[in-house]
């Protein structure tokens, strides 16, 4: 996936216009390095990624300025395995999001959106519904926590 096209993911499809003037950048600037006419700038990717609320790393990663080693962004299980159920029901929550406002299914929002790093798992069709369907599941048992170190809130078989 070129930056560009990151870009566009992530600014869910902002102009060159809007997104210069969210990132305090001269969209002539900013219009020649996305074109290609001048180098793309490590300091002016830093500046979109901020003004978005993006992973700086992530988005120098995307451009290619350093690899995913380089960055320390750990494999997919790891990073899984290591976040709390929180965390992951607010990703599933972007992503259903992100899929609304795209108007795609979960699975492939997830993979336009990841598919620079190689880290999704396709969803099956189960998954592919509009956000306010995610409310009905409200007060259902924690999916994604098989531990069984919470007494007071026993997962059942």
């Amino acid at each position: 996936m070129t930056y560009n096209t990151w870009l566009s993911i992530h600014t869910n499809g902002a102009s060159t216009r809007d997104i210069a003037a969210k990132a305090d950048v001269a969209q002539s600037t900013l219009s020649r390095q996305l074109s290609g006419s001048s180098s793309l700038d490590a300091a002016l990717v830093v500046k979109i990624a901020r003004a978005y609320n993006l992973s700086v790393l992530d988005a120098l990663v995307a451009a290619g300025f350093i690899t995913s080693e380089e960055a320390n962004i750990p494999p997919i299980a790891a990073a899984l395995e290591s976040a709390s159920d929180v965390e992951i029901a607010r990703e599933i929550l972007r992503r259903a999001e992100d899929s609304e406002q795209m108007g795609l299914p979960v699975s492939e929002a997830a993979r336009a959106r990841s598919e620079y790093d190689g880290n999704v798992i396709p969803a099956d069709s189960r998954f592919s519904m509009p956000v306010s369907v995610l409310a009905d599941l409200e007060g259902e048992p924690y999916a994604a926590d098989t531990r069984r170190d919470h007494e007071d809130d026993p997962i059942e078989d």
